[in-house]
């Protein structure tokens, strides 16, 4: 607790950095196949995650990967097929979640990324999905 509350007062400057490097990632990806994080302009995202859709997310994970770019899926699968719901839904009852779950990569995002590595993170994920 006592670290955390250390940390509490550089939380609104984190907060603000990561929006400016999804911004850089919005940009530098406009054009390409991937689906970007959608914004209500109403609202003020965080950006604790970065979340792309892709309909090759293995192979641009692979990609990523060999580039020595870490990424991540952090939802793989949709709530209704999580185990806690003990086998009550099957796969095909919500599309759409499904749909999305099969599609989603976490790009790296965090306070300290340079805008050059979010350019260097983008040039790579176009050379799958340009």
């Amino acid at each position: 607790a006592a670290i955390l509350r250390v940390k509490l007062r550089y939380l609104d400057a984190w907060n603000q950095r990561r929006r400016e490097l999804a911004s850089l990632y919005d940009a530098f990806l406009d054009g390409t196949k991937v689906v970007r994080p959608h914004v209500d302009r109403l609202c003020e995202h965080v950006y604790n995650l970065y979340v792309v859709q892709t309909d090759n997310r293995n192979e641009l994970q692979g990609h990523l990967t060999s580039k020595g770019i870490s990424t991540a899926v952090h939802y793989p699968n949709p709530i209704h097929l999580q185990p806690i719901y003990g086998g009550t839904h099957r796969r095909g009852e919500f599309a759409v979640a499904e749909h999305c779950a099969d599609r989603i990569l976490s790009l790296p995002i965090f306070p300290e990324l340079t805008g050059d590595e979010v350019d260097f993170i983008a040039m790579a994920v176009k050379e799958v999905c340009a």
